[in-house]
């Protein structure tokens, strides 16, 4: 009785290696997108989409392989070219010439003002003085930059003041012109702040504009605030080395923040290993502050990696909002991102990623068509020299010369190709022999315990 016991287990035991051995060939979810091009050349320039980085497998992209027609990789990799780093960190700052133009409150009130402009003949701005009849309206100090001496466009503007330690709070429009008499709105009710409350401290003296050349610029107050401690206004624009081949930023806003057991931190969800330059960290509500901790990692068991700390807040002033600037955090990877909040928030920010689009380019060996694969963990794209490739060939052809520009087709799952056929072979070969010396060593226990309770049975 005790031996018929003993073949079920052998059976049972056998079985259970069959689905092991498959489940661990499961192989991964492959996607691939044909590449497509206007014209045919031996080098190309691919831009990658969203699309590819929720389905690539590797945190550094290394899984991302062109092949062609025979299924062989071809030469492909990033080109550091076509990446420079982000605003502010690749713009130059620039020192304005700037002047004070006094105006009444009201707009309506009776005033008559007389201004003086002194230019050279260039252009340039060599004095500007004003006097006015305000019939005892109070005025404000509206500002005129002169830029006309920017050989690059101009990003943005920061506002220096005087180190007193005293609340600094203003609003203005912001306007362009070329020729001092005609005058365009590049912003509106900007806001600028320097508060300061038990250890906290909102600052926000920088005010982006669209990217443009404009010769002047006029600050005009839209508050009745008092006057500001003005010492200089610094200019954002381009290094002229990065100005043509500025990338694409998108910003796109992650999924909801999930409240972890902590009360005040917030865990988000990218959709890949985008290439983040900013994060905005947005507060749920209205009239609120926190000191912000941001945190990212690769990996939903990986350890949690500082990135930046900052002061967030989201107050009303009238019917307008204003809010914390984004914050730049170098270029960076990572697929999980981890906001605390001190105090807690009781509900989850928003939080907005500016993410670099990321040019790469492949050389056409062999014939096509060719193909852009993503998604096997087991692949790493080798390291092709193709920043030397291309400096020889604009060294031949010209400095003007660039890859053609190629994009993506309509994604497609296709079922995924070993590594190498031996390789294959050898991992086939390994895996029968794991389950034949695993079944000759169960054979040989149930045998000399069948022995066993045959001895004791007699």
């Amino acid at each position: 009785m005790k031996t018929s016991r003993t073949m079920p287990i052998l059976a049972v035991l056998l079985g259970s290696m069959l689905p092991l051995s498959l489940a661990a060939q499961a192989p991964p979810v492959i996607h691939e997108w044909p590449i497509e091009s206007a014209a045919d050349d031996g080098v190309y320039r691919l831009r990658l989409p969203l699309e590819v980085y929720r389905y690539t497998a590797r945190g550094d992209l290394a899984d991302l392989i062109v092949r062609n027609a025979l299924d062989e990789p071809v030469p492909f990799g990033p080109i550091a070219e076509a990446i420079p780093a982000a605003a502010p960190a690749a713009a130059l700052s620039v020192a304005l010439p700037w002047f004070r133009i006094p105006r009444t409150q009201d707009a309506a009130a009776g005033e008559s003002v007389s201004v003086y402009l002194a230019r050279d003949a260039d252009g340039r701005l060599r004095s500007v003085s004003a006097t006015i009849d305000t019939d005892g309206t109070e005025t404000v100090n509206d500002i005129v930059l002169d830029a006309s001496a920017l050989e690059q466009p101009l990003s943005g503007l920061q506002l220096r003041f005087e180190e007193s330690g005293a609340d600094l709070s203003a609003r203005f429009d912001v306007l362009g012109s070329s020729n001092l008499a005609d005058w365009s709105q590049l912003r509106r009710d900007e806001p600028i702040l320097l508060l300061r409350q038990d250890g906290f401290v909102l600052d926000r003296r920088r005010i982006d504009l669209p990217t443009q050349s404009v010769r002047y610029l006029l600050l005009r107050r839209v508050d009745s605030a008092a006057e500001l401690p003005l010492l200089g206004v610094d200019a954002w624009t381009w290094a002229p080395s990065t100005t043509p081949q500025e990338p694409e930023r998108p910003v796109l806003e992650t999924g909801a923040g999930a409240p972890s057991t902590i009360p005040g931190v917030f865990e988000y969800g990218g959709p890949g290993p985008l290439l983040v330059e900013r994060a905005d960290v947005v507060l749920a509500d209205t009239n609120a502050i926190s000191e912000v901790v941001l945190r990212i990692r690769d990996e939903p068991t990986a350890p949690w990696r500082e990135l930046r700390r900052f002061t967030a807040f989201r107050v009303a002033t009238g019917a307008q909002s204003v809010q914390s600037q984004p914050q730049d955090v170098g270029s960076v990877r990572a697929r999980f991102w981890q906001v605390q909040t001190t105090p807690p928030q009781p509900r989850a920010p928003s939080l907005f990623l500016t993410w670099r689009a990321e040019d790469f380019v492949f050389v056409a060996q062999g014939e096509g068509p060719f193909r852009l694969q993503a998604g096997d963990p087991r692949m790493r794209r080798a390291s092709y020299p193709l920043e030397t490739l291309l400096g020889a060939v604009r060294g031949s052809v010209g400095q003007e010369w660039q890859p053609t520009q190629a994009s993506l087709g309509t994604v497609r799952e296709v079922q995924p190709q070993s590594p190498t056929k031996r390789g294959s072979r050898i991992e086939q070969r390994t895996l029968l022999w794991i389950v034949l010396v695993v079944g000759a060593l169960v054979v040989v226990v149930l045998v000399l315990r069948l022995l066993r309770e045959r001895g004791d049975s007699q």
